[in-house]
């Protein structure tokens, strides 16, 4: 798919990858680099080559297309979100006050949401040798 666009003379933005297809084949979702956010983004680059790429420098990279094709959902580490390719204010899914959100997935239908959520824990211990 990708092949066929850049023939067709679609510029890819920069260091574009992790490329995944909507549902119905009409548009690719992938990573850019942001130099204003110093990181990756979300960018939608529709299968026509004259229509206009859609970036989202404000969705985090761990987005991934609706059921539906018509949105995209991420979350910000705490709740989801659904973004519409189509642009405007994103929707919040879920309200959680706390943990984190290590990976999600939504039903075909949109009507059931299975999440894995925690806390990630560290210690730091220091070893010293008696002398």
């Amino acid at each position: 798919m990708l092949t066929e666009l850049t023939a067709a003379g679609r510029q890819l933005p920069p260091a574009f990858h992790e490329p995944v297809p909507s549902p119905d084949g009409r548009a690719i979702a992938g990573h850019y680099q942001d130099p204003d956010k110093n990181g990756e983004r979300i960018v939608v680059l529709s299968t026509d080559p004259a229509a206009p790429e859609r970036r989202f420098p404000d969705m985090r990279p761990n987005a991934r297309w609706a059921p539906d094709g018509k949105s995209l959902i991420y979350h910000d580490r705490v709740n989801l979100f659904r973004q519409s390719v189509g642009g405007g204010v994103p929707a919040q899914i879920t309200h959680f006050t706390g943990d984190t959100i290590f990976t999600f997935a939504m039903a075909l239908d949109q009507k059931q949401l299975a999440l894995v959520r925690g806390q990630v824990v560290s210690d730091v211990v220091l070893v010293t040798r008696k002398k």
